[in-house]
């Protein structure tokens, strides 16, 4: 019914969904969600529906893609960070407006309301079957999804083929981890996926995107594959935070968090979100222990307002 919440899977622990008011507690701003876009097959009418909830520029910029499943994926990204705006925010699910960093973070551009979670932000990211965001306050949030080859397109090649064309991203330590596993297939391609995932994460947190350079950041990861540590230029850096998910089909997540004062803004506007940049040694400790929350698995029509469900449901969408 309209009334109950949206059937969800939680992995590893409470829902990531009981949000709370804006501003009532770190926990009420720090969202993980995956969406499985891959068991998603929407009408056409269901798609023209959810693009008509967008700008014409979010419309254009779904529809350039060319195949049919990476329109899925844009248009489930952009659901995701309307939703996460007004469980986090208060803001308008209708009324919001995102942009990129010159390094391709996006940020909402949108008045930020009084109770608002401190320095909220948030990543978005897809892969294989999977569309996941995650956000976070006061840290600086990157996450990435990994997806094993048999769910990416094209014909999967030879494993120590894949491996080798990512060697030069990999530290010596990093390429070690992942031979000590041979000759288990399965599991090497999971602990490149995880390296791979934190690396991506990383990246996006610093703000750098592609410009990042992979190869100088060295992960490693607990023996519970749970979270990671970073050394950068051969120096630990305990002033981040990252944390592994398994999800379903094979699929990895991580999430970095990261010292606002850190992050690379070239043109200073999503910078200029943050409210406090600088916190004292034992207050950023206690930002980076707190527990980790669990993803959410939830469907696309959980991601619409409620006002919205009846007209999603005769353009075909599935309410459930």
């Amino acid at each position: 019914g309209r009334g109950s919440d949206p059937q969800s899977t939680v992995f590893g622990g409470a829902s990531a969904l009981k949000a709370g008011k804006p501003g009532l507690s770190m926990a009420a701003s720090r969202l993980r969600v995956a969406v499985d876009a891959g068991a998603w097959e929407p009408e056409p009418t269901e798609l023209d529906f959810l693009l008509s909830l967008f700008s014409s520029e979010e419309r254009a910029a779904c529809m350039a893609f060319r195949r049919d499943d990476d329109k899925k994926r844009a248009i489930i990204s952009r659901l995701l960070q309307r939703h996460a705006a007004a469980v986090c925010l208060g803001l308008d699910f209708h009324q919001l407006a995102t942009t990129r960093t010159k390094g391709g973070k996006p940020f909402v551009k949108n008045p930020r309301p009084d109770a608002a979670p401190l320095n909220w932000n948030y990543s978005v990211s897809h892969e294989g079957r999977y569309v996941i965001l995650c956000s976070e306050s006061p840290a600086v949030v990157g996450c990435d999804v990994t997806a094993p080859r048999a769910h990416r397109p094209g014909q999967p090649q030879a494993m120590l083929d894949f491996l080798k064309s990512f060697r030069a991203q990999l530290t010596p330590p990093e390429w070690d981890s992942i031979m000590a596993l041979q000759p288990d297939e399965a599991a090497m391609e999971a602990q490149f996926q995880r390296l791979w995932s934190l690396k991506e994460a990383y990246s996006k947190a610093l703000g750098l995107g592609l410009a990042a350079p992979l190869g100088k950041a060295s992960f490693s990861i607990s023996p519970d594959s749970s979270c990671a540590s970073l050394c950068l230029s051969g120096a630990e850096r305990e002033d981040w935070a990252f944390r592994l998910h398994k999800l379903p089909q094979g699929h990895w997540a991580a999430v970095a968090r990261a010292p606002p004062a850190q992050i690379v803004d070239a043109h200073g506007v999503f910078s200029a979100t943050l409210t406090r940049t600088d916190f004292e040694p034992e207050e950023w400790r206690g930002v980076l222990t707190a527990p980790e929350p669990a993803f959410a698995l939830v469907p696309v029509c959980s991601l619409l307002p409620t006002q919205c469900l009846d007209n999603y449901e005769a353009a075909g969408g599935e309410i459930y």
